[in-house]
């Protein structure tokens, strides 16, 4: 378990916290998950809950389009702008 929580960078007080927690729970035994890496990059989040994902090397020029085509379609149906 300790080197569990080094390799992952978890404080021990706070894995043996949980195990407190989820002992109380209906759920099944505690078993170990992996997190799969994210891409390096950044996320966007824009109105009406969409998420843009941006990794390193993205076209500018397309990133452009599709957030003037977004924020148009956004707009549509707010008072005073055309439908």
């Amino acid at each position: 378990m300790a080197e569990f929580c080094r390799n992952h960078m978890i404080p021990p007080s706070s894995f043996f916290g949980w195990r407190r927690k989820l002992a109380h729970c209906e759920a099944p035994a505690f078993v170990e998950a992996t997190v799969a890496p994210r891409p390096a990059g950044i996320e966007l989040r824009l109105r009406g809950g969409r998420r843009l994902l941006l990794c390193r090397g993205f076209d500018r020029e397309l990133l452009a389009e599709a957030l003037t085509a977004l924020e148009a379609i956004g707009r549509q149906g707010e008072p005073g702008e055309p439908a």
